[in-house]
């Protein structure tokens, strides 16, 4: 499936923490669960390790960057509103996601009238400013972004959110089942009809320079 997304070592999420150890989450969490000052430091010790990978999250989906930082901060607490007494199941930024991504999409439906639901909400996101918003770096890593974001806008927002999770954020597809709270098997649909769409798209082709094979000697 990364055939044609492994060649770019910019397209991996660029903070550490998103492939970190779940351990290291775990020692966290227990830290936070036992109380007093250890857990406060625990906590300002996630927010360091997790802010990054949250304000990317949120500026997929917020009109803008006020929103999302209310998006990221309303899921900060809303995290620490679950202590004591929480179990970590998965990874932090795997659990984190959801929340962020509920927050910001509350803050974009109340922007837009026409938006009654989440769904009317996403139709819009990952679009006009969203995958330009997942990197950091060089003013040649944002062209590159950017010229990204058009090749994935041939793609309905629910695929080319688990393209984002998938390929962007390096999440599992077990990873982005839970992310995104959906069936396994719904990721595993809208990955393999996303990844169709792009291989035939002549966009995509030009983009990742694919060349459509010559015919041998015998035409074959």
């Amino acid at each position: 499936m990364f055939w044609f997304f492994a060649q770019f070592g910019w397209f991996a999420a660029d903070d550490s923490l998103s492939r970190g150890g779940l351990d290291e989450d775990f020692t966290l969490v227990e830290r936070m669960n036992a109380g007093g000052a250890s857990a406060r430091t625990a906590f300002a010790e996630v927010y360091v390790r997790c802010r990054a990978f949250a304000m990317r999250v949120a500026m997929r989906y917020s009109l803008d960057e006020n929103d999302a930082e209310d998006a990221v901060a309303m899921a900060f607490e809303t995290f620490a509103g679950k202590f004591p007494g929480f179990v970590l199941t998965s990874r932090l930024t795997t659990f984190l996601f959801p929340i962020i991504r509920h927050h910001a999409l509350r803050l974009r439906r109340s922007r837009l009238r026409h938006a009654s639901t989440d769904d009317d909400a996403l139709a819009g996101c990952l679009g006009a400013r969203g995958e330009g918003a997942i990197a950091t770096g060089s003013e040649h890593d944002a062209d590159q972004l950017e010229a990204l974001r058009k090749v994935l806008m041939v793609l309905p927002a629910t695929q080319r959110e688990v393209v984002v999770l998938r390929f962007v954020d390096g999440m599992s597809l077990e990873e982005v089942s839970l992310a995104l709270e959906i069936p396994l098997g719904t990721v595993k649909s809208r990955l393999f009809n996303a990844l169709t769409t792009l291989r035939s798209d002549p966009g995509t082709r030009r983009y990742f320079g694919i060349t459509e094979p010559r015919p041998g000697p015998n035409g074959g």
